[in-house]
């Protein structure tokens, strides 16, 4: 059987916010991972489907960067 694991702050998956390095916590489930990345007092939480963390290409280290850089530059301002 295949439980959940949480994963805290993997560098892998940081980004960097107004000069300051954002690490998420990363829970990985059956078929998808969720992040949860925090930059002062704004939270960002969203799902990826991706096994695991361990086996995520290049690309999708990139596409989970950029969604969450996109988030906290132009929708976290709203």
């Amino acid at each position: 059987m295949v439980g959940d694991r949480l994963l805290v702050k993997p560098n892998r998956f940081a980004i960097e916010v107004d000069g300051e390095l954002c690490m998420p916590f990363i829970k990985e489930s059956m078929d998808r991972c969720t992040f949860l990345y925090k930059h002062k007092e704004r939270w960002l939480q969203f799902e990826y489907w991706l096994c695991n963390v361990d086996c995520a290409t290049d690309e999708d280290v990139k596409k989970i960067k950029a969604f969450a850089n996109y988030y906290f530059k132009y929708k976290g301002s709203e």
